[in-house]
């Protein structure tokens, strides 16, 4: 049978217990508080900036552009058709072929006279690809100036370009991280190093290749977006007014995505801390109720 001061020093072990894990059962919702408390505060302090956030958000939801008629979709299909693919994939075929010549006759540090013959072949295959690319851009510009940019054929043409440049934004970040946990995992080999520090300095890496990687992408999107608004042929009004609308939209989109990506990982962090400090405080009060019952047991000489 248990003696009177084992039964009060297990019951205080297990009260302790109770009490430690209930706080640590409501410690983690704290944080969503703290996010939405700092959201909401950010918001005040900037509406103005916190207006185009969500203004963006709505155009990538919902902007899908203007309808096209029939007739517009026939003259837009019309003029495209014009454009002879066939003798685009011969003269990209052309130039192929005279760059593997002249790469295969030409020296270390010397070019003879088969391989100049060779190199000014690729010249002249190159200007003939390069006149056949810009007439054919002309026909598709003349054909997507019948549409107009706010059409669904320019705003789609928008989106795939933004998804192109974010995709590999997103792939730079991703192989940059794997490649940091690999020569993380082998420096850490020969340091004296918990499992927590690898962890948050791989997150920390983590969040720093994506931050690069998604800007990167964003300003991709902007060098390239002025071209395909200036291939619809707009006016200089309605381009500028295009390409605001669609880099407010593209820059909410990264926004967004990097704010979860931190909310994430700051969450991730919180929780582990939070785990870990009431781990450590259900260990000290077991120690402290172990102590206590040592100390009150009668010992027998």
């Amino acid at each position: 049978m248990q003696g009177p001061e084992e039964a009060r020093a297990r019951g205080a072990m297990s009260a302790a217990a109770a009490r430690r894990g209930g706080d640590a059962g409501g410690d983690i919702p704290d944080f969503s508080m703290i996010m939405i408390n700092g959201g909401v505060r950010f918001a005040k302090r900037n509406k103005v900036t916190t207006g185009m956030w969500i203004f963006g958000l709505v155009l990538v939801l919902f902007a899908t552009g203007f309808q096209v008629s029939h007739q517009e979709e026939q003259t837009y299909n019309r003029i495209l058709s014009k454009i002879d693919y066939k003798r685009l994939d011969a003269a990209q075929q052309q130039v192929y072929v005279w760059q593997h010549k002249y790469a295969q006759s030409k020296g270390w540090f010397s070019c003879d006279e088969a391989c100049h013959e060779n190199y000014e072949n690729l010249r002249a295959a190159q200007d003939n690809l390069y006149s056949i690319e810009k007439e054919f851009a002309s026909i598709s510009s003349e054909a997507k100036q019948t549409v107009g940019i706010f059409s669904e054929y320019g705003v789609q043409e928008v989106r795939e370009l933004f998804w192109s440049q974010f995709a590999g934004g997103r792939e730079f970040a991703q192989r940059s991280s794997w490649y940091d946990f690999i020569f993380m995992s082998i420096s850490s080999m020969g340091r004296d190093e918990s499992l927590v520090e690898f962890g948050l300095r791989l997150i920390v890496n983590m969040l720093l290749n994506f931050t690069i990687g998604l800007i990167g992408a964003l300003v991709g999107f902007y060098y390239y977006l002025w071209g395909v608004v200036a291939a619809y042929q707009p006016s200089f009004l309605l381009a500028v007014g295009f390409f605001f609308l669609a880099s407010v939209a593209a820059t909410s989109l990264v926004a967004a995505y990097l704010a979860g990506l931190y909310s994430a990982a700051a969450g991730t962090v919180f929780v582990a801390a939070k785990i870990a400090t009431q781990s450590a405080r259900l260990n000290d009060d077991a120690r402290r109720a172990q102590d206590a019952f040592l100390r009150q047991r009668p010992h027998r000489d």
